[in-house]
């Protein structure tokens, strides 16, 4: 397979220049994985070999992986011509907003249109980050507070909060989770409000509103279903272990008898579903339940063999017990502890 200029010092199209020099290669080297358009959710397609530089510009060779679907699809593509270009994907970035001068390469992806906004991608705390000036002002900011003011928080939390749409008392944490939430929101607020509600993190009387709020801000969104997914999942939780110590007092199942989180995610899936299974179990009736029916309730029915005592099968049925020295054993010991 052909090699590939994976970068260059040419300006990109978010504006910036990456200095080929200052691009860290330890980490990549040691796995130096292939993604498709940098969507690490759909897995690794293959690995690069053989990277080299030459002055500015940085070469490496693709191998697919051909027992993948997809990798095996991109490889064909490539082989005849119709994807011909690559990126990078870069973090711990230092510079300023016009050049990049150190980085690490954390990964090297196969891209359609190399002039798209995935030419170069950035990445904090191992996710891909949707919006790269803030990223870049992440670093500037941590930069010039540890330089200027080291006592002072390392991220301007407000303007960051404030980019995202969070509240003003938002943490790192919270700006951490927003940034996540917006890489893993869909395209539109109709997806995120139609996937909540097959889920049952939403009602159907929301989706009308919700879906508004999406067509503003669909990661302010994608925030609240995650929340609401939060409440819900606690719900379930309290839900499944209160049905759990009633199956087991109720003698269905007994406690170590199946694997607790196979059966967590079984409810979390359809809980309605799990419970008609477990309920569809009979309950386990005791030897002290059926002497304490046979001792206190006369026989009304002589078919009803479940609650005969010994005198019931001597009047009743004397051939069968002729017939079953197991079941006569059992009625004498029944007999034994109702004298008890």
């Amino acid at each position: 397979m052909k090699e590939f200029l994976i970068s260059d010092e040419s300006l990109n199209s978010h504006g910036l220049t990456v200095r080929t020099s200052g691009i860290r290669l330890d980490r990549f080297l040691a796995n130096p994985v292939m993604y498709y358009n940098h969507d690490r959710s759909q897995g690794v397609i293959g690995r690069w070999e053989n990277l080299r530089v030459d002055g500015s510009r940085m070469f490496a060779a693709p191998v697919f992986d051909m027992n993948d679907e997809l990798g095996k699809k991109i490889a064909r593509k490539v082989e005849d011509g119709f994807i011909k270009a690559a990126s990078i994907g870069i973090t711990d970035v230092e510079g300023d907003m016009r050049e990049i001068l150190s980085c690490v390469l954390y990964e090297c992806s196969i891209c359609d249109i190399p002039a798209n906004p995935n030419t170069l991608a950035l990445y904090h705390n191992d996710l891909p980050v949707k919006s790269y000036n803030d990223y870049i002002n992440i670093k500037l900011s941590m930069k010039n507070q540890n330089q200027k003011q080291p006592q002072q928080p390392a991220i301007d939390t407000v303007k960051i909060a404030e980019a995202l749409g969070l509240p003003a008392g938002a943490t790192e944490q919270d700006i951490l989770a927003a940034i996540a939430a917006l890489n893993r929101a869909p395209d539109s607020g109709e997806n995120i409000v139609n996937s909540a509600l097959q889920m049952k993190y939403i009602s159907s009387d929301e989706c009308g509103e919700l879906t508004a709020l999406g067509r503003n801000n669909a990661a302010a969104l994608a925030r609240y279903v995650d929340r609401r997914k939060t409440k819900r999942q606690e719900e379930l939780n309290a839900e499944f272990d209160a049905f759990m110590r009633e199956s087991i007092q109720k003698g269905r199942i007994s406690a170590g008898q199946f694997d607790t989180r196979q059966l967590r995610e079984f409810a979390a899936s359809d809980f309605q579903m799990f419970k008609r299974v477990v309920e569809s179990i009979p309950e386990r009736v005791f030897l002290k339940d059926l002497i304490r029916l046979s001792a206190n309730k006369p026989v009304s029915n002589k078919a009803d063999r479940n609650t005969w005592t010994l005198r019931d099968y001597r009047k009743y049925a004397p051939q069968e017990l002729r017939n079953n020295p197991q079941l006569y054993a059992e009625l004498v010991d029944r007999t034994y502890f109702e004298k008890q």
